[in-house]
């Protein structure tokens, strides 16, 4: 597709209206017409006309006093549209540098157009002008509406990435490190820097920690949920880029003291955030899964907060009252879970506790040890509803290990399960229950009594559903 093409000849005329008239309106569907041609013809790239022609109107449009919002964003819309087919070197020789950089002073939808552009550029030519500093303030500015800032934060994340060049420029760049600087005590952005960092950090560790690592006190200063929210969600992120890249590992000691508040949030020991009235009644499941997260990154580091404070203990006793103990125990490392005595003496099996049953029995060691009939006898899945007690027998039949412990001590499980009319509960799906079944067949584990009981279950099922799981999906059609 070329500038001869009539499609683009009408819409070359129609730019001209939209300049010479204010009055006239943006035709929607001819740009639809343009954009699908564009996309599915596919040629653009290899012909520069099209922007060659187009791009100086767009432009006055775009600059002109005269055109109104409306007719802008139309434009706009259009350069979004084209410039994803093109290089950065050939929209170079088209908008120059500092076109590109007057960009950034207008409205948020030409900036997210550049923003984009400026994704695929040659770092290069970026670092050695004023683009990525263009960026930079764009993104550090409140006033940035919230998509074009992902757009922008996208062209950082990326040029930063893949350039050295650019690197340096948070060390030594006198803007950019001021402009951080600054963001970290903005509270309206400073939840921007911080992310910004998570993206980065990886190839920049000497970026200063003060720039992203909150602590308590300016968690109490600042007084804001959301903000103490997210600042938890990063220090998980933060365990994870750790435990992925030996160049952070100095984190690690960095991040005691958020472990420090975050152990002693979870237990309900004294913070300074006491006294503040919106985290009173907060269930904080933002502390319970950093600290889950802990447990399995570097378990050490867990081991050694957990006999500050007791986590486990405190989860274990108050796992009937609080959610958020349900949740820190159904999710824990297990190695955690295997010797304390006082979980699997006093377990009471619920609709609440369900999920953490389930956990438990992933774990080879506390299914064999700690599960015994003793004392979990097979009465205790009598009080559960239909749905929870299938949950548990879908956990079982994910392995022979786990299989084997059900045929022998909670048989009960497998006969409830056979005796219901699937059919006529819409919460189970038959598919589901012919795999488990069929897995448990299959096992070779010595069925006894439950082998004919099993076998009649799985003839039923299908001739109910009209096909196997094991059969191909051709043979419905």
């Amino acid at each position: 597709m070329t500038i001869a093409d009539p499609v683009v000849q009408q819409f070359a005329e129609h730019l001209n209206e939209l300049y010479d008239d204010p009055y006239v309106e943006p035709d929607n569907l001819l740009i639809n017409e343009l954009e699908d041609k564009i996309r599915y013809e596919n040629l653009v790239q290899h012909d520069s006309s099209i922007l060659v022609q187009l791009a100086p109107t767009l432009l006055r449009i775009i600059n002109s006093n005269n055109t109104t919002g409306i007719t802008k964003n139309y434009a706009i819309k259009f350069l979004d549209i084209l410039l994803p087919h093109y290089s950065f070197n050939q929209i170079l020789s088209v908008f120059s540098e500092d076109l590109l950089v007057k960009a950034f002073q207008g409205n948020d939808n030409l900036k997210r157009v550049i923003a984009k552009t400026l994704i695929k550029a040659d770092p290069a030519k970026v670092s050695h002008g004023p683009l990525f500093l263009c960026l930079f303030k764009t993104f550090a500015n409140p006033s940035t509406e919230l998509s074009t800032i992902n757009e922008v934060q996208k062209a950082i994340v990326a040029l930063t990435l893949e350039s050295d060049e650019i690197r340096q420029m948070y060390l030594n760049n006198t803007e950019i490190v001021q402009i951080l600087e600054e963001m970290k005590h903005n509270k309206v952005v400073q939840s921007r820097v911080i992310d910004l960092v998570c993206d980065i950090l990886i190839v920049i560790p000497q970026l200063p920690t003060s720039i992203y690592l909150v602590g308590e006190e300016e968690l109490a200063r600042s007084n804001d949920l959301l903000f103490y929210r997210f600042c938890v969600g990063t220090w998980r992120t933060l365990l994870h880029l750790i435990h992925q890249d030996d160049s952070l590992r100095f984190l690690k000691e960095k991040l005691r003291p958020q472990i420090d508040f975050g152990s002693r949030r979870f237990v309900g020991a004294q913070t300074l955030l006491d006294d503040k009235d919106i985290f009173v009644d907060y269930d904080d499941f933002g502390i319970v899964y950093f600290l889950v997260t802990l447990s399995f990154v570097f378990p050490d580091f867990f081991k050694e907060f957990d006999e500050r404070y007791h986590l486990v203990d405190y989860a274990v006793e108050t796992y009937r009252h609080y959610l958020k103990s349900v949740n820190f125990l159904a999710s824990l490392n297990t190695i955690f879970l295997r010797n304390n005595e006082g979980l699997y003496r006093n377990f009471k099996l619920c609709n609440n506790s369900v999920k953490l049953f389930c956990h438990l029995l992933n774990d080879k060691i506390i299914l064999e040890q700690k599960l015994t009939l003793h004392e979990f006898p097979p009465s205790i899945f009598d009080k559960l509803v239909f749905d929870d007690l299938f949950t548990i027998f879908g956990t079982l039949c994910d392995s022979e290990w786990k299989i084997e412990k059900m045929v022998n001590d909670w048989s009960n499980i497998i006969e409830k399960v056979i005796d219901v009319d699937i059919v006529n509960d819409v919460n189970i799906n038959s598919h589901h229950l012919e795999s488990f079944l069929k897995a448990i067949a299959k096992s070779g584990i010595p069925l006894g009594r439950l082998e004919y009981p099993i076998d009649e279950k799985l003839e039923k099922l299908k001739k109910q559903t009209g096909v196997s799981v094991e059969e191909p999906l051709t043979e419905l059609m």
